[in-house]
């Protein structure tokens, strides 16, 4: 592994710990006692919303980076320009050369959000079953 990619997957942990800590800090963990069993799925929530979000964070880049939103995209910046005073005078961009100019600049190696989001999800389903257990 590269440094870059350690960054990326540090970051994306120390995100979804944050997350983790604001639910747990919400549900007054840190300040109240509570049984066994309670503990358990409170933190049992407070891993698998993380993971969980992550993880559709994922799929709406995975969908976005093959294209599916460039028409909505195109709509709203045709729109916007006619709405705006003074942004008619430039010629607009027909779609297929819109649709080049994004085909460049797509968003690659956002992986790590899935896998990352994937483990907080399964700590979150170990605390379930230790919720059940206790």
């Amino acid at each position: 592994m590269n440094k870059r990619t350690l960054i990326k997957y540090g970051a994306a942990t120390l995100v979804f710990g944050a997350l983790s800590i604001f639910h747990l800090s919400l549900r007054g963990v840190f300040d109240t006692a509570y049984s066994k069993a309670e503990l358990f799925a409170i933190l049992s929530d407070a891993f698998a919303l993380p993971g969980i979000i992550g993880m559709m964070v994922f799929v709406l880049l995975w969908i976005s980076s093959t294209g599916f939103f460039d028409m909505i995209t195109y709509g709203f910046s045709i729109a916007g320009r006619s709405f705006i005073p003074g942004m008619r005078i430039y010629k607009d961009e027909r779609y297929a050369d819109y649709k080049k100019r994004k085909e460049k600049n797509r968003l690659t190696g956002y992986s790590f959000i899935l896998f990352v989001g994937v483990v907080f999800t399964l700590l979150g389903m170990l605390f379930l079953v230790l919720c059940y257990k206790a």
